[in-house]
């Protein structure tokens, strides 16, 4: 059968930004968000709406605006509706071929910087037996980060390199890979965010700056007992120049 689980979330500080990947807090439920390879495990059509405000009230406050969503091919269809619980969790489709398309759409602005994200994904999820599924994710898109040098405020006003930064911006080209193995409790996997690593280049001002490749991994298991399930999950994230930072 077929549902449709619509997401939305208003956070305060849920988002934050560790050199140039966003770092969610609402993974837990929704590890595709690192991970596109994790999408699809079941046979939902799935949307994200997140907002965060920061500083509400004040001006140039720091705000993010993130959109993701997929659809799942050659599951099990069904009805819209069923006789289950509207809340209640999807069971993941195991023992089937499936091919999954999604997309993200992120823009975020903190202090003179703005970011904007778009990409696609595609993802396939191959049964090695009717209880455990591999998963593989390709994923490409376009990004645009501006430096907004009009609202910064200077000390010296004579400052030869104030005009080239009135409006600097790059564009650049992003790609994505990953890998994701899932039975009916465990899930786990690994991807890599913004695989060519690329310099930092704000029009005609070549910086020092890189944007790196960003690691992810993943792990979680399900524990159930009676009604009550709970799900315990590790999550590690590194890039070069950068601590690793583990999440549980």
């Amino acid at each position: 059968m077929r549902k449709l689980i619509f997401t939305s979330a208003i956070l305060l500080g849920g988002i934050a930004f560790a050199q140039q990947q966003p770092a969610l807090s609402t993974t837990i439920n929704t590890p595709h968000l690192t991970n596109f390879a994790l999408a699809g495990t079941n046979e939902v059509a799935q949307i994200e709406l997140i907002t965060r405000l920061h500083w509400v009230g004040y001006e140039n406050n720091p705000t993010t605006v993130f959109a993701n969503g997929f659809v799942t091919l050659g599951a099990n269809k069904g009805k819209f509706n069923s006789e289950k619980n509207l809340f209640s969790s999807p069971e993941r489709t195991m023992g089937v071929f499936k091919h999954v398309l999604g997309g993200t759409v992120m823009y975020d602005r903190t202090g003179l910087l703005n970011n904007t994200h778009i990409r696609f994904n595609y993802g396939i999820h191959l049964p090695i037996t009717q209880k455990l599924t591999v998963s593989a994710t390709l994923g490409a898109g376009y990004g645009n980060m501006f430096f907004n040098g009009s609202k910064a405020r200077v000390v010296d006003q004579s400052d030869v390199y104030l005009p080239q930064m009135a409006s600097m911006n790059q564009s650049v080209f992003q790609t994505t890979a990953g890998i994701g193995i899932y039975t009916q409790r465990l899930t786990a996997g690994f991807s890599i965010n913004q695989l060519v690593k690329t310099a930092v280049k704000y029009d005609d001002l070549l910086t020092t700056g890189m944007y790196n490749p960003h690691l992810t991994a993943n792990l979680s298991y399900e524990f159930t007992a009676g009604n009550i399930s709970i799900t315990p999950q590790a999550m590690l994230r590194t890039s070069r120049d950068l601590k690793t930072i583990a999440d549980f």
